[in-house]
C-alpha cells in the first residue's frame, strides 16, 4: 500500500476568478472526453475553476492507496490555494468518496455531488471486466469471482497479477515493446484506476454527507449513494443533452 507523494499530487487551473473557489474532483480514466471542471468553467461566473484528476496522480506511482491519507495531502495542498472567498469542494461520479473527506478536511463552505457513485464489488467487477475486453480478451476470468472477505489491498494484488498476460499479449498482438512509454501509460491508468475504485470502496462505509452538502443526479443516471439525502436534485431526461452541456445543472452546482 501506498500513497503518492504531495509531490505526484497535481491541481489543475481551469478557470480564473474571484468569486469563489471551486475544486472539483473527477476521476478521468483512459479516453475521457468530457470533463465537469470544463464544463462549469464555461459559466463564466466568475468563479476560479481547479480540477483533480487523482487517477493521474495515482497512475504516476501506482499502487494500492489508502483513501484517508490521500484525502489528507489533497487537504494540505489546497490549503495553500485557498483565497479569502468561499471554498466549494464538488465530487463528480466515483470520486465523491473522496472530495466528502477533502471537504470535510478543508471546513468546505459548500460540498456538492454530481451523480455520486459508491464503488462497490460488482461496479469494481464491470470496470475490470472492462480493461480486459479494451485489451481484446474474450475468455472468462475467474478473478472475477471477487471475494468480499479479501481485503481491498489484497483485491488490488490480485487484479494487478492477473493483467500482467493480459497486457503483455495486447503490447505482443501491435508489436509494442514492453518497456514501451505508451504500454507503461496504459498500465499505469489501469492501476490507478482499480485502486482509486478499491480504495474508495474501502472508505465508503465510514464517509459521512453531510445533511447540507447538495446532491444531483439525472433520471437517465442516478446515483446510488448517499441514499434518501435531504438536498437531493434530479434532473429530468433528455437522451439529446449530455448532462454536462446541461446548464441549470451547472448553475447548481456553482450556486446551490
Amino acid at each position: 500500500m501506498r500513497t503518492p507523494s504531495d509531490g505526484h499530487l497535481r491541481v489543475k487551473p481551469v478557470a480564473a476568478g474571484s468569486r469563489q473557489d471551486v475544486v472539483v474532483f473527477e476521476f478521468g480514466e483512459v479516453g475521457t472526453s468530457r470533463r465537469l471542471s470544463e464544463s462549469l468553467a464555461k459559466s463564466g461566473d466568475g468563479s476560479a475553476i481547479h480540477a483533480i484528476d487523482p487517477i493521474a496522480d495515482i497512475a504516476r506511482s501506482p499502487g494500492y492507496v489508502v483513501l484517508p491519507e490521500l484525502a489528507e495531502r489533497y487537504a494540505r495542498m489546497l490549503a495553500g490555494l485557498r483565497q479569502d472567498g468561499p471554498l466549494v469542494v464538488v465530487g463528480h461520479c466515483s470520486a465523491s468518496v473522496l472530495a466528502l473527506r477533502v471537504a470535510a478536511l478543508l471546513r468546505a463552505d459548500r460540498t456538492v455531488l454530481v451523480q455520486p457513485t459508491k464503488p462497490d464489488l460488482p461496479l469494481i467487477r464491470s470496470e475490470y471486466a472492462r480493461i480486459r475486453q479494451g485489451l481484446a480478451v474474450d475468455e472468462p476470468d475467474t478473478t472475477l469471482n471477487l471475494d468480499e472477505a479479501d481485503t481491498p489491498s489484497d483485491l488490488y494484488d490480485r487484479l494487478d497479477q492477473a493483467l500482467v498476460p493480459d497486457e503483455a499479449a495486447w503490447a505482443a498482438g501491435r508489436g509494442v515493446s514492453a518497456t514501451s512509454p505508451a504500454l507503461t501509460f496504459i498500465v499505469n491508468r489501469h492501476r490507478a484506476w482499480l485502486s482509486a475504485l478499491l480504495s474508495s470502496h474501502e472508505a465508503v462505509a465510514a464517509t459521512r454527507c453531510p445533511d447540507d452538502a447538495v446532491v444531483i443526479e439525472t433520471a437517465e443516471r442516478p446515483g446510488d449513494w448517499p441514499e434518501r439525502h435531504p438536498h437531493r436534485h434530479v434532473f429530468p431526461p433528455d437522451a439529446k443533452t449530455d448532462p454536462l452541456d446541461n446548464a441549470e445543472l451547472m448553475k447548481l452546482v456553482l450556486n446551490g
